[in-house]
């Protein structure tokens, strides 16, 4: 792999670095497994609607920015920065406003006080989202004009700003204002990216451009917010929990979920535009040639992955056990977390592959199908593996069993999709 790639997907991966690292801050210095709860229910929300917004948006964006001149990308980047961003405000407001109704039936487990502490950090927290889709615009730019590296790293920048901002935050006590911290990482980013828009030239076709764009955001954003709204499931069912199951479940999935995109990142993304090319080209024993290359490579990087965690969890467990209040007394549960959620060290790089071979192969009608059907099952399991297992203490590793069986099932579906017919 050429090292600018393996720097890229270095860079990446430090985003959910960043993210993981805050969530153990906050349990560490929260000052009790409640309020910690709290901050992760408070960022549901936003994490949701910034995910799939940035999905539909790539989609939405690429055909109007990549392959053309300068001037024009950065004219139609303002453009569909300055609609997708007021959009982004009027929905942040409209949130914000009426945070503390719709906060009590997210999470309506929690306890009024902590109900009130996720309302208020939620609020500020969304104030990322108009900030957030400039990003994604103006790092669309970036990358269709070679400049990858510098986008990834000013990204790692950003999320590196807002572990110390939100450690100076728990260091002072003001949890309360945490959400500041969060919102300053996708303003910093985009700023940071601001310059890509100079010479920006006019856009003459401009509502033309914007329907078009809409027609494909919509669509897109809804194929994503399926399974980025797991999130929403799993703090509502969390939330009946004892106190601290959100932080053990969000810590647990953060380490077995940025281990897999890193796999991901860094040796299948790289691989998917030849996978493309093959079948523009209808190069099909090439196609499936690079297919199997790509689903072995990030099988066996899986397996190792899987070995990893499995030989250094344990240790892991007990330090985090000792220096965490919300982990403290729960190693088991927590090795039945890591249990349940390991299948997606190989699942998500195989899934990334075969979603990838059924797009080229034009099949998005019924890629959205088995994700949807993948989801609905994942629900199910979910929420019984919730009731079964919570009278037992341990209601987070059925959450997590539901996660587990998003990808797992999706894989073989998928891989249907993937082949030459």
């Amino acid at each position: 792999m050429p090292p600018q790639a393996i720097a890229i997907a270095v860079l990446s991966g430090l985003g959910l670095v960043a993210s993981l690292v805050a969530t153990l801050a906050v349990a560490a210095l929260a000052g009790s497994p409640a309020r910690s709860d709290a901050w992760l229910v408070a960022l549901a929300v936003p994490q949701f609607l910034i995910g799939a917004t940035q999905t539909g948006l790539i989609t939405a964006a690429m055909p109007e920015i990549a392959g053309e001149t300068t001037d024009v990308q950065s004219g139609r980047a303002r453009l569909l920065g300055i609609a997708i961003g007021l959009v982004s405000l009027v929905v942040a407001l409209a949130l914000a406003l009426t945070a503390g109704a719709w906060m009590r039936a997210l999470a309506p487990g929690l306890d009024g006080i902590s109900q009130e502490l996720a309302a208020g950090i939620t609020r500020q927290a969304l104030c990322a989202l108009p900030f957030a889709a400039l990003s994604v615009l103006l790092g669309i730019a970036g990358t269709s004009r070679g400049q990858a590296l510098a986008v990834e790293a000013k990204g790692a920048l950003a999320a590196a700003v807002f572990v110390v901002a939100l450690g100076v935050l728990l260091g002072r006590g003001l949890l309360e204002h945490a959400g500041w911290a969060f919102a300053l990482r996708y303003a910093l980013n985009a700023a940071l990216l601001l310059p890509l828009l100079r010479g920006a030239a006019a856009v003459p076709d401009g509502t033309a451009r914007l329907r078009g764009a809409a027609g494909r955001f919509v669509g897109f954003f809804g194929f994503a917010a399926i399974y980025q709204s797991a999130v929403i499931v799993d703090r509502f069912l969390l939330s009946f929990a004892d106190p601290g199951a959100v932080t053990r479940f969000a810590i647990t999935s953060g380490i077995v979920l940025a281990l897999a995109s890193v796999l991901e990142k860094g040796l299948i993304t790289p691989g998917l535009p030849a996978l493309f090319d093959r079948a523009k080209r209808a190069d099909w024993p090439g196609f499936t040639a690079a297919r199997r290359r790509l689903l072995r490579l990030g099988g066996a990087a899986g397996v190792g992955a899987f070995v990893l965690l499995a030989l250094g969890g344990a240790a892991l467990l007990a330090v985090a056990g000792s220096a965490l209040p919300a982990l403290t007394g729960h190693e088991a549960e927590l090795a039945l977390l890591a249990a349940m959620l390991a299948p997606c060290l190989v699942a998500i790089p195989a899934g990334s592959v075969l979603s990838a071979a059924a797009n080229a192969l034009g099949r998005a009608g019924q890629l959205l199908r088995v994700v949807v059907l993948a989801f609905a099952a994942a629900l199910v399991v979910r929420v019984a593996g919730f009731a079964l297992l919570d009278p037992l203490g341990l209601g987070a590793v059925g959450v997590a069993l539901g996660g587990s069986t998003f990808f797992v099932l999706a894989v073989p579906l998928l891989a249907r999709l993937g082949r030459v017919p």
